[in-house]
């Protein structure tokens, strides 16, 4: 290898590990040039830039070279989160959980042409969206399933309740009375599965009472009104 190559290469791994600084809006962060120009962006013009910034001021594609800082005008929180991007392949969940802020970030990214950021972020937003939706789902079956039991339970006060009545009239009822009749029915042992089904066809027949003749139906009738 020739010292001139050699000297070539050296120069050029001397470029790679520059230190630069950056003004975005007027936040400064310091950064090794290789981290913006190891990747397909706006950002990756500083690899031919920076080699000459012994300027004071210079106008360059995508902003301005002034007092040793490269200006980029755009917000500096969502910068700070592009950075940890690059560091570390992807972004905390917490970034996507305000809609605002996500969206802030994919202008940015947009912004800066930063094809790799705008299509993880647009991923990672869809399964936000799906992960809302299913919890939502979940939540309106709780709550289904909350109201049911309420409303069985409901049910249940008033069948206890009625049994009492007919059981403290026992004597002026002709015949037997029977009921509720869910409490006759049991759910055989590993068929429990079924119990929800079961309770569907039957409907309001498990609060249901049973009488044997006219007289006895006005009366439970008269009980039940009062």
């Amino acid at each position: 290898m020739s010292s001139n190559n050699l000297t070539n290469d050296n120069n050029n791994s001397n470029r790679d590990n520059a230190i630069i600084d950056l003004s975005v809006s007027g936040t400064t962060f310091t950064v090794p040039r290789s981290i913006l120009t190891d990747r397909q962006w706006m950002l990756s013009n500083i690899a031919s830039d920076h080699a000459n910034s012994d300027e004071d001021i210079k106008t360059v594609p995508w902003g301005t070279f002034h007092n040793g800082k490269y200006f980029i005008d755009t917000d500096p929180k969502a910068f700070r989160w592009i950075l940890h991007f690059i560091r570390h392949g992807s972004l905390p969940r917490g970034v996507f959980e305000s809609s605002i802020e996500a969206d802030a970030l994919l202008d940015v990214a947009d912004y800066l042409c930063y094809e790799e950021l705008v299509t993880y972020i647009c991923g990672e937003r869809k399964e936000v969206m799906e992960y809302e939706e299913r919890v939502l789902k979940l939540e309106r079956e709780h709550s289904t399933k909350v109201k049911q039991m309420n409303k069985r339970y409901r049910e249940l006060i008033k069948c206890v309740a009625m049994r009492a009545r007919v059981d403290s009239m026992r004597r002026k009822f002709r015949g037997p009375v029977v009921g509720p009749l869910g409490a006759y029915l049991k759910i055989v042992e590993g068929k429990e599965h079924l119990a929800e089904i079961a309770e569907t066809a039957i409907g309001h027949g498990l609060g249901h009472f049973v009488v044997t003749n006219g007289e006895d139906r006005a009366l439970f009738m008269k009980l039940r009104r009062d």
